[in-house]
């Protein structure tokens, strides 16, 4: 792996490898971790399901990608990095209800701090998350 972004810095000078594209919101607090961000996914989630632990390695590789700066949206149009997070919804429910989640997995789409959309996860792949905030985002 060193090698690899050793490679990507020769031939990319703006490459920044992404360590932990993942973002734990540990104090139930969506609002409050998404108000100064341009664009975020939180993935409501119940970790302990195997829907869950299918999910997670997917949304890795989509947040490796979506957080990268320069990524143009479905037309065409250059846009902000998408900062990727996730919430145990089993021990903050009341942040579940207060956006409406309607079961888990369950991911919402915010920009600028206000929710923009959701999709329901059970599926999800990391090309299918991409594809959707780079569709959604204009």
């Amino acid at each position: 792996a060193a090698i690899l972004a050793e490679l990507a810095v020769q031939t990319d000078p703006e490459f920044a490898p992404v360590a932990d594209p993942i973002v734990t919101i540990a104090d139930g607090d969506v609002q409050k971790a998404v108000a100064h961000e341009s664009l975020t996914i939180v993935a409501f989630m119940e970790p302990e399901t195997k829907a869950a632990t299918q999910l997670l390695p997917e949304l890795v590789k989509a947040g490796r990608v979506l957080s990268r700066k320069g990524m143009e949206n479905g037309a065409g149009v250059s846009r902000p990095p998408v900062k990727l997070m996730t919430l145990d919804a089993t021990k903050h429910p009341t942040a579940s209800e207060k956006f409406g989640v309607k079961q888990l997995p369950w991911m919402l789409l915010f920009e600028d701090g206000m929710s923009v959309g959701d999709v329901r996860l059970r599926r999800m792949t990391s090309s299918a998350c991409i594809r959707i905030v780079s569709y959604t985002v204009v």
